[in-house]
């Protein structure tokens, strides 16, 4: 994408160049008709070098009377308006709530140039100070309303945090009310650092809604299903001397910066709406978990976080589950358990003993009674990692995620990702039985209000006879966002 400001710099790319080839957008911003009309004969050379030209101009000047340049230009065109406070009125677009203001000015005149021309390429743009921002969400939604595919917004003020912020703010009330999947509302390539702007503010076009941040490689947990910190493991990434390699001490110590990783959350875009706070190790090591959960949470997003759930105090959980009251959608908390009593539990992990699991169940006890003392709180999603060792464990599981009052029930088949897993993996007559035990759990969870979650294609014998669909599955709403 190329864009000119000065009508000069145009000639000087046509003599240079001679072709900027078809494919690449061609944005001129022009002052006035008297600048457009003087420069009429660089401005046809340009369209006859590209056939994405769009040429930028005043909409007063556009919208007079007999605009005998429509027909001169193979262009597209953005009209540009100002958004004044004083043309403001108390009318209200109909549909668009209450306390909302329409620059009727602006509407009236970009409903009068629609009718120039049946398929005319015309693109709204909107000039406008973040001090009047609150009032432009109905302005820009009546607009679309007159059948313009897309709009521009530029801003007058200069690029600071303050103005990123209400443009952010903006873009959130445009979700509710516009389909901008249909109806395309970017910043203008003509705005000066259009591309500082749109990615701190927007990035609309691409969607991203969900992001995953490893915080903590760091854990003190011995899983027997872990590639790293398994005993297996561990002893496999041993060197002669019996000292871990260098290089595996270096991934085990790995954590992210905490500060960056702040600002980053800030700055994502308005459409990102799940974070999940994962690692190699556990999150919740990090020493501002906390704290990035609430920055996530003050995002407005939906926060996931898999943990063993051994390492936080009454006050840490207090304060994540306050912040699961305030905005929707919640915090999740997906603890990997895999052994629901503490025998089983020790099984799978060596070199923990009975006060780790009594840490664990205990903090499992601390979000559910928080839930049900306030009536809200972060979601528990218990998950099990089965293997020949805890298979047998899984209809205790359901009888403990009923009595947590979890929202899921998450069983995840073992990867083998190291030849000594395979030494965990169930034979064919353990998965039979697996089966059988798995369809007991499913009925006690749907009867107790779990959802259950199971990667069953990875069980060949659960088939869609053993386990039909229906309201026990993992609504698709919450179906992302579970890998480990």
């Amino acid at each position: 994408m190329k864009a000119f400001r000065e009508l000069p710099a145009i000639r000087s790319i046509i003599k240079r160049f001679g072709r900027l080839g078809s494919s690449e957008p061609v944005f001129v911003d022009v002052c006035d008709r008297a600048e457009f009309e003087t420069n009429l004969p660089t401005l046809q050379a340009l369209s006859e070098m590209t056939n994405k030209l769009q040429v930028a101009l005043p909409l007063e000047d556009f919208a007079s009377e007999s605009p005998v340049y429509l027909d001169s230009l193979n262009c597209g065109w953005i009209l540009s308006a100002k958004f004044e406070p004083s043309s403001r009125t108390s009318q209200v677009f109909e549909g668009f709530g209450l306390d909302r203001y329409v620059d009727n000015t602006i509407c009236e005149k970009f409903d009068r140039v629609r009718h120039l021309g049946p398929g005319l390429p015309i693109v709204p743009e909107i000039r406008f100070s973040t001090d009047n921002i609150q009032h432009l969400s109905s302005t820009i939604q009546r607009v679309l309303s007159f059948g313009f595919d897309e709009l521009h917004l530029r801003p007058t003020d200069a690029f600071s945090e303050q103005t990123v912020r209400s443009i952010r703010q903006l873009y959130i009330d445009l979700q509710i009310n516009v389909d901008l999947k249909k109806n395309r509302v970017c910043i203008s390539p003509l705005l000066g650092n259009s591309r500082a702007w749109s990615m701190n503010t927007l990035s609309s076009q691409g969607y991203l809604r969900h992001v995953h941040i490893d915080l903590s490689n760091k854990c003190t947990h011995s899983c027997n299903f872990c590639g790293l910190y398994a005993n297996e493991a561990m002893r496999l990434n041993r060197d002669k001397n019996g000292k871990l390699k260098k290089n595996v001490v270096e991934v085990m110590r790995q954590e992210a910066d905490g500060s960056k990783l702040l600002k980053f959350i800030d700055d994502l875009p308005w459409s990102v709406e799940y974070i999940q706070f994962g690692g190699v190790g556990d999150p919740l090591l990090h020493p501002m978990a906390v704290e990035l959960i609430v920055a996530a949470r003050d995002k407005g997003c939906h926060v996931e976080v898999l943990s063993n759930l051994e390492y936080l105090s009454d006050e840490q959980v207090s304060e994540i589950c306050e912040v699961a009251n305030y905005r929707v959608p919640n915090v999740e908390i997906i603890v990997n358990i895999s052994g629901p009593d503490e025998k089983t539990y020790l099984t799978t992990r060596p070199r923990q003993n009975s006060k780790h699991f009594a840490k664990v169940m205990r903090n499992l006890q601390r979000f559910a009674e928080f839930k049900k003392r306030n009536g809200f709180g972060a979601d528990l999603t218990l998950m099990q990692v089965i293997t020949n060792e805890n298979y047998r464990s899984v209809v205790d599981m359901a009888k403990l995620a009923v009595e947590l009052g979890a929202k899921i029930l998450y069983f995840k088949t073992l990867e083998i990702h190291s030849p000594f897993m395979k030494k965990q993996a169930l034979t064919a007559s353990q998965r039979a039985e697996c089966v059988e035990l798995l369809d007991y759990a499913r009925v006690l969870a749907k009867a107790g209000g779990v959802f259950i979650k199971d990667e069953k294609h990875l069980f060949p014998e659960l088939d869609e006879e053993l386990l039909p669909p229906g309201p026990d599955i993992l609504p698709p709403s919450h179906s992302e966002g579970l890998q480990v």
